[in-house]
């Protein structure tokens, strides 16, 4: 019996990404989820996001955004997102792994271009475990460009918007970490 209640309590504490995954929005999955609980800080940040907005977050695309943004305007899933905070489901938030003082805490990153030193999914968890958020379109909200090799037009529109646009051994030395080898 005590088991079952250690159960039904953890359940009342989901993490985001769970939430977001149980909640059976069309078109958002398992991975849509993590990105989107990795980019937005509570439920609320997320439910107030324009299309636009929820188009910044990797893998997000005009389709997924729209279905997003009806599920939170529908009048029956407010309801059942009240019932369920009435019923004592309290979502648990990811904490950062390195508490707002990263040199990335509270920027928005996008990356263009092939990195030498690290695959475009290390990278992001580096900007992600030092306080950043990563996206995949540049908009006025991004804080950083990272340019690899081949990188194209997100350079002229970085440009355009006054945006930072670090190279790869820049990014990598503002991370703390070493560039790779000159080749």
């Amino acid at each position: 019996m005590a088991n079952l209640l250690e159960q039904i309590e953890r359940a009342r504490h989901p993490s985001f990404e769970r939430f977001l995954t149980s909640l059976g929005i069309p078109d958002i999955g398992g991975a849509t989820a993590r990105a989107l609980a990795l980019h937005f800080a509570t439920l609320e940040e997320l439910q107030r996001a324009t299309e636009d907005e929820l188009q910044h977050v990797e893998g997000i695309g005009p389709e997924s955004a729209s279905s997003l943004r009806a599920w939170f305007e529908s009048e029956a899933n407010r309801a059942l997102l009240e019932r369920f905070f009435a019923g004592g489901v309290v979502v648990e938030y990811p904490r950062p792994t390195i508490a707002g003082d990263g040199p990335f805490a509270g920027k928005t990153v996008v990356f263009t271009g092939t990195l030498v030193g690290m695959g475009r999914a290390e990278a992001k968890k580096l900007v992600e475990t030092l306080g950043g958020k990563v996206a995949s379109a540049i908009s006025a909200k991004t804080h950083f460009l990272v340019t690899g090799e081949g990188g194209g037009s997100k350079r002229a529109k970085a440009a355009e918007l006054g945006i930072t646009v670090l190279d790869e051994p820049e990014f990598l030395a503002l991370a703390g970490r070493a560039p790779p080898p000159a080749t």
